[in-house]
């Protein structure tokens, strides 16, 4: 499969089985195709540093990095305001004139010291549009490591729909008594074990309570988290969903 990292493939093949039932539905080939394509489509440059194209316009996600040519950004997400994940020169470069900047309500001020241009402060339950989809906020904290993602901070995760598919990006946070509310096809979710999740099995948890039918693990490799944390990964994932390790890019 296309996007998976080289030197893993092999040891994540046999995690690469056809999805059986997450969390007691079957999935459906149609719903899994749309998961997988966008999976295909999306860059990743470590953490949760992404660029993908979702309804109608360009979303980028916590840019560690700026664009390698002229592209800019229609929407730049932030999930909370620590250094791998609120870069200010990447979101200035990311930036053109149309640009908004969504992120936690409680992160904005930080954002205002360095950007003059739109930014939308958003909650837990507040919703955007977002082109032809719609993006809904939704809680991402530590319920035991506290101090790393406090609640109280009101950080976030974002849930993306086109009306066709459903992409769950789920931020730096633990398993969390909210994710049973959330259903998507897709979940980005982070696969490190100091402060995010308190193990993989925590992380194959996390795609039931959702119901997704592919996994995608990001926020590993570099703080936190290893190859061998994602090959366990697939082997505990198993047909509970589909498995799909992107690759990691120096640049967008």
């Amino acid at each position: 499969m296309a996007g998976l990292l080289s030197w893993a493939a092999v040891a994540l093949a046999a995690a690469q089985t056809a999805p059986g039932t997450p969390a007691g539905t079957p999935p459906d080939g149609e719903r899994l195709r749309r998961a997988e394509g966008f999976a295909e489509s999306l860059e990743w440059t470590g953490q949760d540093s992404l660029r993908f194209a979702f309804g109608g316009v360009t979303v980028v996600v916590d840019p560690l990095v700026g664009p390698s040519g002229s592209d800019r950004a229609d929407f730049i997400l932030i999930t909370h305001p620590h250094q791998d994940h609120l870069s200010p020169a990447s979101v200035e470069a990311w930036s053109g004139a149309e640009t908004a900047v969504i992120a936690p309500v409680s992160v904005v001020p930080e954002i205002r010291k360095f950007h003059e241009g739109p930014i939308e402060g958003l909650k837990p339950g507040d919703t955007f549009k977002l082109g032809d989809a719609t993006l809904e906020a939704v809680p991402a904290y530590n319920a035991k490591k506290q101090n790393f993602h406090p609640k109280a901070n009101g950080w976030l995760g974002y849930v993306l729909d086109d009306g066709k598919l459903r992409v769950y990006i789920a931020g730096d946070t633990e398993r969390i008594p909210e994710m049973r509310e959330i259903r998507a096809d897709s979940i980005l979710l982070p696969l490190g074990q100091v402060y995010t999740m308190n193990d993989v099995a925590e992380a194959v948890a996390c795609v039931a309570d959702v119901h997704a039918v592919l996994a995608i693990p990001v926020h590993w490799g570099q703080y936190e988290g290893s190859a061998e944390d994602v090959r366990r990964f697939g082997e505990l994932l198993g047909s509970k969903a589909r498995l799909f390790v992107p690759n990691r890019k120096k640049t967008f």
